[in-house]
């Protein structure tokens, strides 16, 4: 079983658990209190390995961009380390969990939300920023 399709399945058996009630409002790089769900999503992000993300490049005659991400754990918060492939730049930027929502903002662009999309076999994370849509997907 690969570490999507466990996740997948442990995804289905938060939601099962998972309390009705809306979660609170957290800072950067913690976790909703409670949220079973973001526990998972959580333990699939830092699991060893890279994480690819792609999105179009329209500035580059409409091409796919991408990055290489290593989501880490510091302190209680979770960091996201990217690297962009095509413009040779990086940062660290902190990382919000809610749910089955990640959200954390590019070393350019700001505002990037993932939903965690555990039936996709190839890409489990896909979502938008206000600029464009995103993939995400084991490296």
């Amino acid at each position: 079983m690969t570490r999507i399709q466990t996740a997948a399945a442990a995804f289905c058996i938060a939601i099962a658990a998972a309390p009705s009630a809306a979660p609170a409002q957290v800072s950067p790089g913690t976790l909703t209190p409670g949220t079973q769900v973001g526990e998972v999503v959580k333990r699939l992000l830092v699991s060893p390995g890279d994480w690819l993300m792609n999105w179009p490049d329209t500035a580059a005659h409409y091409v796919t961009a991408n990055a290489a991400l290593t989501f880490e754990e510091r302190d209680g918060a979770l960091i996201v380390l990217i690297r962009n492939l095509l413009r040779n730049i990086g940062c660290e930027k902190p990382v919000v969990v809610t749910g089955d929502r990640v959200t954390f903002d590019g070393c350019i662009e700001r505002n990037i939300s993932l939903r965690f999309t555990p039936d996709d076999p190839v890409f489990p994370f896909r979502g938008e920023s206000p600029q464009r849509w995103y993939t995400l997907r084991p490296y």
